[in-house]
């Protein structure tokens, strides 16, 4: 009897340590909103909401239902709003954490952000929830830590940042844990906003900006001596009909509205309102801004926009750009596949040449696919300390992950693509050298791939040049795909220029209204 009540003591003695371990495992001294203060208010939580007047929003602790013992958290919006508690917790630099909680919805409109986990200051929120049929949902979101991050703060909310909500959501439960590593199939939010991820503005950005100035000027004086001096070819390009110069544009207005298109599919995965201003204005802005300003000036803009208006944090904008990087050049080698494989079978040529640089291209991407895949979810510090690669990567294995957006981006691109292609073959028509659709869809995944690595501003010269060497490598005249570059990236530009000429305005009134705002 002494041995089983020896075992048994020894018993409750160990569950109860595991059970003081794993309460210590929490980061968050009360999550589950049982400890009030003398005003009935939890403690080390604090409510916060977007509108403030009253009647808007009910932020309180509530016993009307709780998960856990007595209390839970009520954050109710009667009209459109961004409404939480929030809590500051301490963390450690460059770490992986998960965040959790139970959630019951007991109304909530379909539009914003719905109830969610969210990080304070930047756009950065779990998966939302709309509906929980009456029950309490389990609901957990991975993050990481900055470089030089000593604490984070998030809430518990119904809306987000240019996300409001209307509705009524329960909370219970929070907890913060610190992970090793994330599980299979999981991607980590960034749980920070530094503008390190766009250093653009730093003292070496700058030397940079100005040696891609330099190259600029060099390189378009080349351009313009290489035309000067081949000025009888290049006569052909002075001398197009009517006909050829509106085939050219239109074709051109359809695929720059259709990179609209793409750009606006890529910002829907963060669930910020957009309109026609947000996703084509900024894009024909950013786009014409490309081709005069060095350095991806175009990309700095767009996240700045998206920042300010929108609350989209810098991290988000530029690994959405960069992460998208990988999937074109993926696409466009396969396209270059296709021509030099139709190119053998029907005209009974194999360059050899061609064929290498397609295989060199193939493994480089395949490498760094294999990359991506072997770091991700590992927390690798190499994407910490090379901020371009980690931006890369996390975006690339982002989309990856999203399947709804990655097929929608493929169709889209599929139609952007027979565009460009219907565009190059008005091109060469347009200089008396008819192609076949697969001759253009080669010279077309040339000249994507050449403007890939923004060195100077739309790489003016560099695409040229790279034409030039396509056709030779081809068997046409190195002139001729310098002509049609030069045919192809006029009617482009002029198509974003003028576009966005139109939308600067309406742009530039929205971000002075969100300065004001601040």
């Amino acid at each position: 009897m002494k041995r089983i009540c020896a075992f048994f003591c020894l018993a409750l003695t160990l569950l109860m340590c595991l059970t003081a371990a794993a309460e210590e495992a929490n980061l968050i001294a009360n999550g589950g909103f049982e400890t009030l203060d003398a005003s009935g208010n939890p403690e080390g939580w604090y409510p916060t909401a977007y509108r403030t007047q009253e009647g808007y929003s009910r932020i309180a602790i509530t016993s009307e239902k709780a998960h856990s013992g007595q209390y839970s958290a009520v954050v109710e919006n009667a009209s459109a709003n961004d409404a939480r508690y929030t809590c500051t917790v301490s963390v450690e630099p460059s770490s992986l954490y998960r965040l959790s909680a139970y959630v019951l919805v007991e109304s909530m409109e379909d539009t914003g952000n719905g109830a969610n986990l969210g990080i304070e200051g930047i756009y950065s929120y779990s998966d939302c929830l709309f509906d929980t049929g009456g029950e309490w949902r389990y609901l957990e979101w991975y993050g990481e830590t900055g470089e030089d991050q000593r604490e984070v703060t998030f809430g518990v909310r119904v809306g987000g940042y240019g996300a409001e909500s209307t509705g009524k959501a329960y909370f219970d439960d929070v907890r913060l844990e610190k992970v090793d590593a994330l599980p299979s199939g999981v991607f980590a939010s960034v749980w920070y906003d530094t503008q390190s991820y766009v250093s653009y503005d730093t003292a070496t950005t700058q030397q940079t900006g100005q040696k891609s100035t330099a190259l600029f000027v060099v390189l378009v004086s080349l351009l313009a001596w290489y035309v000067y001096e081949n000025r009888a070819d290049m006569a052909r390009l002075l001398a197009l009909s009517a006909g050829d110069v509106t085939l050219m544009l239109a074709l051109a207005l359809v695929g720059c509205v259709m990179n609209c298109v793409y750009h606006r599919l890529i910002l829907s995965t963060y669930h910020i309102p957009l309109d026609a201003v947000d996703w084509m204005g900024v894009t024909f802005v950013a786009n014409a801004m490309a081709y005069v300003l060095p350095m991806r000036a175009d990309l700095v803009f767009s996240a700045a926009y998206y920042k300010r208006t929108k609350g989209l944090a810098y991290v988000k904008s530029v690994s959405m750009a960069a992460g998208n990087i990988v999937f074109g050049v993926v696409f466009a080698l396969a396209q270059m596949f296709v021509s030099l494989l139709l190119t053998g079978v029907l005209d009974g040529t194999w360059s050899g040449v061609l064929w290498l640089l397609w295989a060199v291209g193939t493994l480089a991407v395949a490498g760094f696919i294999a990359f991506s895949l072997l770091v991700q979810g590992r927390g690798a510090r190499v994407l910490d300390r090379v901020k371009l690669l980690g931006d890369v990567v996390r975006g690339f294995n982002a989309l990856l992950k999203n399947r709804w957006l990655l097929w929608r981006l493929l169709a889209c691109l599929i139609v952007n693509n027979a565009v460009q292609l219907c565009l190059y073959m008005a091109c060469f028509g347009a200089i008396g050298m008819p192609v076949t659709v697969y001759q253009a869809l080669f010279y077309n995944s040339v000249s994507w791939i050449a403007t890939v690595v923004s060195i100077v501003p739309g790489n003016i010269g560099i695409k040229e040049a790279v034409m030039g060497v396509a056709t030779s490598l081809t068997g046409a005249l190195f002139q001729n795909g310098v002509a049609v570059s030069l045919l192809q990236r006029v009617a482009v530009m002029i198509v974003y220029i003028v576009a966005g000429a139109a939308f600067a305005w309406p742009g530039c009134r929205r971000w002075n209204a969100a300065r004001h705002a601040e």
